[in-house]
C-alpha cells in the first residue's frame, strides 16, 4: 500500500481541523482566550500551553500523559474570572470540523486557594456538563456545530465557593478505534466561583489515569455506533446541573460566527492568507514558541536573528549585508512554509501507513462490526432521545477516504 500526493492533500484537508478556544462569556462578561499563535497576554484567564514544534491548535492524545488535562506544560495565568453559582458560561471556538465527530465536557478542579499557579495534572476533577452521542449520526461536536461553534453550560449552583481551574474539552473520534488515535482538545481557565451552597464536592479523579487506551470512550469505533461511554465521571446528581440540551438548543446565537472556516496558519494553505499573518513574519506578536526557550522578548529586547544581523553588518561588505538582509527576509515566509509542508507531507504519510499497518497486522477483516470496547446495551442514545428502531447510519472511518 501506498500514498500519493494527491492522497495526502485530500487527507490534509479534512485531517487539519484543528481548534481552540478564542472567547468565554462568564457570567455576562467577556474574555479572551489563548491564541496559540500570538504571544500570551499574562493577565489572560485561560492557561497558556508550551506551542513548541508547532504545538499550536494541535491535539492531545493519550501518550501525551500529563498534556492531556491543560494542553502541554500548560502554566498557570495571573488572570481571574468571577462567576457566581448558576452563572452560565459560553465557550467560542475558532472552528470545528464536520468529521471530527466526539463528545463535550465541562470539569472543575478546587485549586485549595490560589489558581495562578495551578498545574492540572496535579488537581483532581469533577464533571459539571457532559454530552455524547445524540441521535443517529449525531453528536454534541455536531451541535456545536449548528450553534456557530459555540457552547453553553450553567455553572451548578450546589457546589463550594473558591476559586477553581476549569477544564472544558471536545474530542473527536473519527480515528478513536485506534490506541491513541482519539484526539483530545483541552482548556483551562481559572474561575472564582461566588454563592456556591455545598460544605463539599463530588469526588475528583486524575484525568491522565481515567483517560487510557484501556477506556472504552477513549478508543472507540464511532462508524455505526448506537450509545457511547462518555470518559471519566458521571455527572453528579448532587450539584443540580442543568440539562445539556435545555442550554443547547441548536440555535446559532454566535454574533461573531463566520461562516466561512478560519484560515490559520497549521492550515499550510498557500491559495488563502492565514488570518495570523505575522506568524511566519515574526515581530512582537510573534509565538513565543519560535523564540529559543520558548521565551517572548518585550519589544526594546533584540531577538536572535536581530543580533545575528547586526553581527553581519559589522564583519561583511555591503553586497553580503544585502544578501543576508534579502535571505532574512525570504525566511520570515516563503522557505519557512516550504519546509513545514515538507514535514506535514512527511509526518501524515508515517501516520496513516502506521495506521494501516496496524489495523493489517492486528485486526481482522470487519465492515460495519464494532470493534471491542463498543458497549452494549438498552440505552442506545445519551442526552437525546431515539427516533426509530433502526441503528445509526454508517458514519465509516474516515481513514478510508485517504487510501490509495
Amino acid at each position: 500500500m501506498q500514498l500519493t500526493l494527491l492522497t495526502l492533500l485530500g487527507a490534509a484537508s479534512s485531517v487539519m481541523g484543528h481548534a481552540y478556544i478564542k472567547e468565554l462569556v462568564i457570567d455576562g462578561q467577556t474574555y479572551n482566550g489563548f491564541d496559540p499563535f500570538m504571544a500570551p497576554n499574562a493577565n489572560s484567564i485561560m492557561q497558556p500551553w508550551d506551542t513548541r514544534n508547532k504545538n499550536t491548535d494541535y491535539p492531545m492524545r493519550v501518550l501525551d500523559g500529563p498534556g492531556m488535562v491543560c494542553k502541554t506544560n500548560a502554566k498557570g495565568t495571573q488572570g481571574i474570572a468571577k462567576a457566581k453559582a448558576g452563572a452560565k458560561i459560553t465557550f467560542r471556538w475558532s472552528r470545528w470540523q464536520s468529521n471530527h465527530q466526539g463528545p463535550i465536557m465541562t470539569y472543575l478542579a478546587d485549586c485549595g486557594g490560589d489558581c495562578t499557579k495551578a498545574v492540572g495534572s496535579q488537581l483532581t476533577w469533577f464533571k459539571i456538563d457532559e454530552a455524547g452521542i445524540l441521535g443517529p449520526n449525531n453528536w454534541a461536536t455536531d451541535l456545536l456545530r449548528k450553534q456557530g461553534y459555540e457552547w453553553h453550560i450553567q455553572l451548578p449552583k450546589n457546589i463550594k465557593s473558591g476559586q477553581y481551574l476549569m477544564r472544558h474539552e471536545m474530542i473527536a473520534l473519527m480515528f478513536g478505534y485506534q490506541q491513541n488515535g482519539a484526539q483530545i482538545y483541552p482548556s483551562c481557565v481559572n474561575l472564582d466561583i461566588t454563592g456556591g451552597t455545598a460544605k463539599e464536592n463530588p469526588q475528583g479523579i486524575v484525568i491522565q489515569q481515567q483517560y487510557t487506551n484501556q477506556n472504552p470512550g477513549i478508543v472507540f469505533n464511532l462508524q455505526g455506533a448506537q450509545s457511547y461511554p462518555i470518559p471519566g465521571p458521571r455527572v453528579s446528581q448532587q450539584i443540580g446541573a442543568v440539562p445539556v440540551l435545555q442550554l443547547n438548543d441548536g440555535t446559532n446565537r454566535n454574533p461573531k460566527f463566520n461562516p466561512q472556516p478560519v484560515n490559520e496558519p497549521t492550515d499550510d494553505n498557500g491559495t488563502v492568507p492565514n488570518t495570523h499573518t505575522d506568524y511566519f513574519q515574526g515581530g512582537a506578536s510573534r509565538p513565543q514558541a519560535a523564540r529559543p526557550n520558548g521565551e517572548t522578548p518585550s519589544n526594546n529586547q533584540q531577538t536572535p536573528s536581530q543580533t545575528t544581523n547586526q553581527n553581519t553588518n559589522q564583519n561583511t561588505n555591503q553586497n553580503n549585508n544585502q544578501n543576508n538582509n534579502q535571505q532574512t527576509q525570504r525566511t520570515g515566509n516563503t522557505d519557512y512554509q516550504t519546509a513545514y509542508r515538507e514535514w506535514y507531507n512527511n509526518y501524515y504519510k508515517n501516520y496513516y501507513n502506521n495506521y494501516y499497518n496496524q489495523n493489517r497486522n492486528n485486526q481482522p477483516a470487519q465492515s460495519n462490526n464494532q470493534q471491542s470496547g463498543q458497549p452494549t446495551g438498552n440505552n442506545q442514545y445519551q442526552n437525546g432521545q431515539q427516533t426509530g428502531g433502526n441503528p445509526y447510519q454508517s458514519y465509516g472511518r474516515q481513514a478510508r477516504k485517504f487510501r490509495a
